[in-house]
């Protein structure tokens, strides 16, 4: 992180003393989406944009920072204007299918992961983007079959991951166990770990497992101590166990994240 602060202010020299500098700008752009600061990095490639005689890759960046702004709309223009600029990467209809489908236009989106796949068949990113699709809507035959493509072709953690919660969902309990611990095997964002520990305790609690849901509730709170729906699981699990007062700290602890929580004053009165 130093390292980044270090160069763009080194940068930012250089595009002081000649706002016209190229390659200074698209450095201080690039700098500016790496330490995800894309406010900044749009300002910036909105001004290469004025200046570049080829427009395309930029174009392509001004939709990126578009899309993680939120502001799908634009994003979706500048990202199709970007098609017809004949940059046609790869990489532009998967955030053509990204956007719709934060926009909740699943049937566009599905349009440009197929576009993606149909010229490159085993392509991790729109393979995972396309089953992640398929889970939103439902589709979770669809879902796994994509992640098994990608499982056979290649084994990492957040596969895995996605396996576990898709699993679950279809209420394949011990499969989604098996592949959450298998995900939990590498490194994983914390905030995915979160996740994780709380669907193993899910499937172990439906599999009236109680004793090892505990344990996965607790370490999914252990990571992350103000989901109320962590809480909430574990403190049902505890008053199956007959573990009554542990339980009503629990409940009391919903309460107190989320006032409003009837079922927790439910379970805490039960």
């Amino acid at each position: 992180l130093n390292m980044m602060k270090n160069a763009l202010e080194e940068v930012d020299i250089v595009t002081k003393l000649n706002p016209t500098n190229m390659k200074a700008l698209k450095l201080q752009g690039n700098i500016y989406k790496i330490t995800k600061n894309y406010k900044e990095s749009l300002i910036t490639i909105e001004k290469a944009i004025e200046l570049s005689q080829d427009k395309g890759n930029l174009v392509f960046q001004k939709g990126e920072c578009l899309l993680k702004l939120g502001r799908l709309d634009e994003a979706i223009d500048t990202l199709t204007n970007c098609i017809e600029l004949n940059c046609n990467e790869l990489s532009t209809y998967r955030l053509l299918g990204l956007a719709y489908k934060e926009k909740g236009n699943y049937e566009k989106s599905l349009h440009y992961f197929n576009f993606g796949l149909k010229e490159d068949k085993f392509n991790i990113e729109f393979l995972m983007d396309r089953s992640m699709l398929y889970t939103i809507s439902k589709s979770y035959d669809l879902a796994l079959k994509d992640l098994h493509t990608i499982e056979k072709k290649e084994q990492f953690p957040l596969v895995y991951f996605r396996l576990s919660i898709v699993n679950y969902l279809c209420g394949n309990y011990e499969k989604a166990i098996e592949c959450g611990f298998k995900s939990l095997e590498g490194e994983l964002e914390i905030e995915i770990k979160v996740i994780c520990y709380y669907v193993l305790g899910l499937c172990q609690a439906n599999l009236e497992n109680y004793t090892d849901a505990l344990i996965s509730l607790t370490k999914s709170i252990e990571l992350n101590s103000n989901e109320v729906v962590i809480f909430h699981e574990r403190a049902k699990c505890k008053l199956l166990v007959g573990q009554f007062e542990q339980s009503i700290d629990d409940f009391n602890k919903v309460i107190e994240l989320q006032p409003s929580n009837s079922h927790a004053y439910f379970g805490r009165g039960f």
